[in-house]
């Protein structure tokens, strides 16, 4: 299974950070920044330790607990729902984030799917509140889940179920 732009809703990187490592050195300047207004979690495959994705908590906003969460991915498996898994546990247990928002393009339809499927709150529509590169408005559905909802929630059963943290993730 294959995610691509799964909450693609800053089209313009692609055009700033036309590649992985430029994305990569991005992100390696923004974790400098005290206190983090971005965290980003590089997902490698397994079995040849390749690059394969980027997961990222956005525009975080310590005052009021709450940040954007984004998955960038080239491919998927066990790996993608092990940084899934890992990047909520740390939101929400280890930066004591009390809401993730997800913002995922209308035209985005599988990922509208999975997000309905795991039972995401659905809180709105933001209309054409984006333009892609070739100067399209698109509109972005915009999701969230709080840290209350998050232990007894279908996606935190799903990540258990797929991907149960190991001590090092979970304690680390």
């Amino acid at each position: 299974m294959s995610l691509p732009g799964f909450c693609h809703y800053q089209p313009q990187c692609r055009t700033l950070y036309p590649d992985f490592a430029s994305r990569l050195a991005r992100f390696e300047w923004l974790s400098r920044i005290d206190p983090p207004i971005e965290m980003d979690i590089l997902i490698e495959s397994a079995l040849t330790a390749e690059p394969v994705g980027l997961m990222s908590l956005s525009a975080i906003d310590l005052l009021n607990g709450k940040a954007e969460f984004a998955i960038y991915m080239h491919r998927a498996g066990r790996a993608f729902w092990e940084a899934w898994h890992y990047a909520m546990h740390t939101a929400f247990h280890h930066l004591s984030l009390y809401k993730l928002i997800f913002l995922v393009s209308a035209e985005n339809t599988r990922v509208l799917a999975l997000l309905d499927r795991l039972a995401l709150r659905q809180e709105g529509v933001l209309q054409a509140e984006i333009t892609t590169p070739e100067g399209k408005r698109l509109d972005l559905h915009r999701y969230a889940i709080d840290a209350s909802e998050w232990p007894a929630s279908r996606l935190h059963m799903h990540l258990l179920r797929l991907a149960p943290l190991n001590e090092i993730h979970s304690h680390g």
